[in-house]
């Protein structure tokens, strides 16, 4: 899959990749049950459980994944993409933050804190340092992509079950994320497997009764099928197919998850007298404080995770939590993580693959990044950094490729050139 022409893997770089993928699984497996011990607890209002132990674990994967891509790095250095250098700047801002925090005052706490902002990126640093340095086959891609869709989906749907079996049908179950972010991935897969697990995602959405996620995930695919076609008969029968596919999902939903289906439809239409659950008083409350603050705050933030000191949630907004969190200074590297993106589907034009796999993954950032959290806490927005690794070294490879075919042309016609003088 990855067109890189070292194929095997050698031993410790294999041990690397294997301490990365078993600790991702860990962390996630934790995350999963931290967020469905504290549902269980919030619905029959009793008193929070001690959760320390999950949250040292978490702590303790997340650092071997940090300092795993950290190693695998230094090993294998490879010239950083423009998201790359933004996430690096970003990385850096995040560590001046955990040290300056007066809340750290033991190594534990450094540790915790500067992991938690930023485990996100490490993930990226290390599946871009792969995908330059390895290639892997589209059989190898395929089955590492279906187990993982799958093992998400198998988390989610043990997660709903034991909330409807306890409480009746739950609402809200942010977990679906993590297979919904899974898409763009997805897009490169051909055949049955494709269409299964897109299936499975469109299925957790609607389980999961989350608004954010299912219009960000109803977006992203009808981009990603109009832009499946090329021509103007292509763009026709990417319309015939689109509108097959809602009807499709509509009828089938409506049949075999129908009170789900009522559910999610009924939250959609109750969405100017909820104001997104509460959304759009936060918004402004959390915009406000943001004006309100001293030139320093607004300059430099007021702190990792500060919204929940001054409202009950975070802003469920991740621009505005940048922005309140890092200041005007972190909003500007966080913006440029956007432009860097759009400057990768661009740079892509030519490759069409590669160019909706970016272009779904935009949209998904962009959408989810609007009316909830995905930066502020490293959960779903873990898959995404991984896609954009891949997806940034396979597009350098084709970039230096390019160039590589330029000069050998250009040199070629200068030998001609030669033996004809």
């Amino acid at each position: 899959m990855l067109p890189n022409t070292d194929t095997k893997i050698k031993r410790f770089d294999k041990l690397c990749l294997s301490i990365i993928l078993l600790s991702l699984g860990i962390y996630i497996y934790i995350y999963f049950q931290t967020t469905l011990s504290t549902m269980i607890t919030k619905k029959e209002l009793a008193v929070t459980g001690d959760n320390s132990s999950l949250a040292i674990a978490r702590t303790f994967f997340a650092l071997c994944i940090t300092i795993v891509s950290i190693v695998f790095r230094i090993k294998h250095h490879h010239r950083l993409t423009t998201l790359g250098r933004v996430f690096l700047v970003f990385s850096i801002y995040m560590l001046i933050f955990a040290l300056l925090d007066p809340v750290n005052v033991t190594i534990k706490n450094y540790i915790t804190s500067y992991t938690t902002m930023s485990l996100w990126i490490f993930v990226y640093f290390f599946f871009y340092t792969f995908g330059k340095t390895y290639s892997i086959t589209s059989k190898q891609y395929a089955f590492f992509i279906s187990f993982f869709t799958i093992y998400f989906f198998s988390l989610f749907l043990h997660n709903y079950l034991i909330l409807t079996f306890r409480f009746g049908t739950p609402t809200a179950l942010i977990e679906s994320y993590f297979c919904i972010m899974m898409l763009p991935f997805i897009t490169y897969l051909k055949g049955g497997k494709k269409i299964i697990l897109i299936s499975l995602i469109i299925i957790a959405a609607i389980l999961s009764a989350k608004r954010t996620g299912t219009l960000a995930l109803c977006v992203a695919l009808i981009i990603y099928l109009w832009m499946s076609g090329h021509s103007l008969t292509g763009k026709i029968k990417s319309i015939f197919l689109i509108l097959t596919a809602s009807i499709s999902v509509y009828l089938l939903a409506n049949y075999f998850f129908e009170e789900q289906f009522i559910h999610i439809i009924e939250r959609f239409m109750n969405i100017k007298e909820d104001g997104g659950s509460g959304r759009d008083a936060l918004f402004v409350d959390v915009f406000n404080r943001i004006t309100e603050s001293s030139p320093v705050e607004l300059i430099f933030g007021h702190g990792y995770n500060s919204v929940i000191k001054y409202f009950p949630y975070s802003a469920h907004n991740d621009f505005l939590e940048v922005a309140f969190d890092y200041g005007l200074i972190g909003l500007l590297i966080y913006l440029s993580a956007y432009i860097a993106i759009i400057k990768s589907i661009i740079k892509n034009n030519r490759y069409r693959t590669t160019k909706r796999a970016l272009s779904v993954s935009a949209i998904l950032f962009f959408l989810v990044s609007c009316t909830s959290i995905l930066i502020l806490y490293p959960t779903s927005i873990i898959a995404l950094c991984a896609f954009w690794g891949i997806a940034e070294s396979r597009c350098m490879y084709k970039s230096n490729l390019k160039k590589s075919t330029l000069y050998e042309n250009h040199s070629t016609n200068l030998r001609i050139g030669t033996r004809r003088r």
